[in-house]
């Protein structure tokens, strides 16, 4: 996948290193220079195990070639390796040589944002696909990516408070893309994520979850968040399944590692999610998301020291809610009241609407029961994450 491809771009490794550590055969390496309007390219497959080249390719274009380039290179390239391109492909390639060069680069940028998945990041994205879209209103690849980052932005994990605005706005992009180009394998997996966190309608969702991986069987992330809707099912194996071959697809790649740390969470493995949230920490340090999820694994393994440290950590204003909340539920359990009053000021002090995991955490934290109840009733009411996890949510 393309994090993990892009974990590579200035490393010293060999290619034989970087293919240990991918699981992979065969590497495409290549170089692009731009001289004004001129651009000059060069690219070579390589044998990963010997580090030799197979095959290799020159060429000279403008600028405004670059996609036409891009779809001469895929086809030189399987037809050395002797593949076959479907006929739904040549169609996805015919359609993309069309697209203006400026709003495929939007659309670049905006991926490029996306697959960091910070809050911020996910705003950067939408910026860019938008700009895309102002560009080329036709680019089912740009509707889709703009459904997904709604999707997205609509988790607790990044920060979310208005998660129907954000599932609304993904039916709409998602629907667009699919009316472009039905094969678009990112335009159903969006689609299944409207179906599985707003409309609760658990057979569609999963039918576009897999019909999504019909469309494209390696999709790092229709895995992942397909993973997520089992967990939260309770479909504990098939979860995990689908987790680890998300991280295999993508091994570089902090949130994919999250959830299968998450999924593990959810059916109560707590050593074994543990080490896979220490895996995305690696991955990513300056991650808050992975830092939160890591404490909230201790806070449910009974270990508030180490939950505390992670999120007194915490730099991400998005999610100062959850931070809050966690330090708040870790003083409680250290019996340290003082530390936990201070917190629980200073998060009563943030403006409404508040993540409603950190509200439920704070509750948790003070035995609440009424009002863990009623933050679950406006979950539902909301669709944010919460109201789906409810069954296999640790608080």
């Amino acid at each position: 996948s393309r994090t993990s491809a892009m974990a590579y771009r200035d490393t010293t490794r060999t290619a034989p290193q970087i293919a240990r550590e991918l699981d992979v055969d065969l590497i495409v390496e290549g170089a692009l220079a731009r001289d004004g309007d001129r651009l000059l390219v060069s690219v070579r497959l390589v044998d990963a195990r010997t580090d030799d080249d197979l095959w290799a390719w020159r060429a000279e274009r403008t600028a405004g070639d670059l996609l036409t380039m891009q779809a001469e290179l895929a086809a030189a390239i399987t037809l050395h390796l002797h593949a076959v391109i479907s006929p739904r492909q040549e169609q996805a390639r015919a359609a993309l040589a069309g697209i203006d060069p400026a709003a495929y680069d939007e659309y670049l940028r905006g991926r490029q944002a996306f697959h960091r998945r910070t809050p911020a990041d996910l705003t950067s994205a939408e910026r860019h696909f938008r700009a895309a879209l102002a560009r080329a209103p036709g680019f089912a690849m740009a509707h889709a990516a703009l459904a997904e980052t709604h999707a997205l932005r609509a988790l607790d994990a990044f920060g979310a408070t208005n998660a129907r605005t954000h599932l609304e706005a993904a039916d709409r992009a998602a629907t667009a893309a699919v009316a472009l180009d039905a094969s678009n394998a990112d335009a159903h997996l969006a689609l299944a994520m409207v179906r599985h966190r707003r409309d609760w309608n658990w057979a569609a969702a999963e039918q576009a979850y897999r019909r999504a991986l019909d469309l494209h069987e390696s999709h790092a992330t229709a895995h992942q968040w397909y993973a997520i809707f089992l967990a939260e099912q309770r479909r504990r194996a098939e979860a995990v399944t689908h987790a680890d071959r998300a991280a295999a697809l993508d091994p570089a790649s902090a949130p994919v590692l999250r959830t299968a740390g998450l999924v593990r969470l959810y059916a109560g493995r707590l050593d074994d999610a543990r080490d896979w949230l220490e895996r995305a920490r690696r991955v990513a340090p300056a991650d808050d998301v992975s830092r939160l999820m890591l404490a909230t694994i201790h806070l449910a393994a009974g270990r508030p020291i180490p939950a505390r440290a992670l999120a007194e950590a915490g730099r991400d204003e998005a999610l100062e809610d959850q931070r809050l909340a966690v330090l708040v539920h870790a003083a409680r359990l250290a019996r340290d009241e003082a530390a936990a009053t201070r917190w629980r000021e200073a998060f009563l002090r943030r403006p409404a609407p508040r993540s409603l995991v950190a509200e439920a955490r704070v509750h948790l934290a003070y035995g609440d029961e009424a009002a863990l109840i009623a933050t679950a009733e406006r979950a539902v009411a909301t669709r944010t994450q919460l109201a789906c996890a409810l069954l296999v949510h640790p608080v």
